[in-house]
């Protein structure tokens, strides 16, 4: 993602979910995300998010050619801190709500004359915690300059 005010964050990403307690059923989000900070000055700064996208479904077992699983759209609405612990470290808690949309095919018989669609919607609470070691030079510069625009320079 980037910083692109010091309260306002854009960014895509990606990852995996496994769904349905099982290893072969996952969906793979692809996700864009806005993300407000709010009192950008301080060290410690809560921020709200929503992410939004849609999961590509995958299923890992593909010798089973009458049983597909198709993804759908998702959003995740949240609420966070980040604590600020050094120039490049930070530790960041999350709470937020998740929604899925997901389809399981099963389409038995070349005929396809007994075909079923179950289609999910799934929802879950999510706790989040991260340490973040790294951040884009440019995000930590922008951040920076806009934070320290007004402290005069050593001589």
């Amino acid at each position: 993602g980037m910083q692109m005010t010091p309260q306002l964050g854009l960014g895509l990403g990606t990852g995996m979910n496994i769904m349905f307690g099982g290893i072969s059923d996952r969906l793979i989000p692809i996700v864009a995300e806005i993300r407000y900070y709010n009192n950008p000055d301080r060290r410690h700064r809560a921020y709200a998010l929503l992410d939004s996208g849609y999961s590509v479904g995958w299923a890992a077992d593909k010798q089973n050619e009458a049983y597909s699983f198709k993804g759908g759209w998702r959003i995740h609405p949240a609420l966070g801190v980040v604590w600020h612990n050094s120039q490049t470290t930070r530790f960041t808690t999350e709470l937020g709500y998740w929604h899925q949309r997901a389809t399981l095919v099963e389409d038995w018989w070349e005929s396809s004359r007994w075909r079923r669609e179950n289609d999910y919607k799934l929802n879950r609470w999510v706790l989040k915690m991260g340490l973040l070691f790294w951040t884009l030079l440019l995000d930590c510069n922008l951040w920076r300059k806009t934070r320290n625009k007004n402290i005069p320079k050593k001589r």
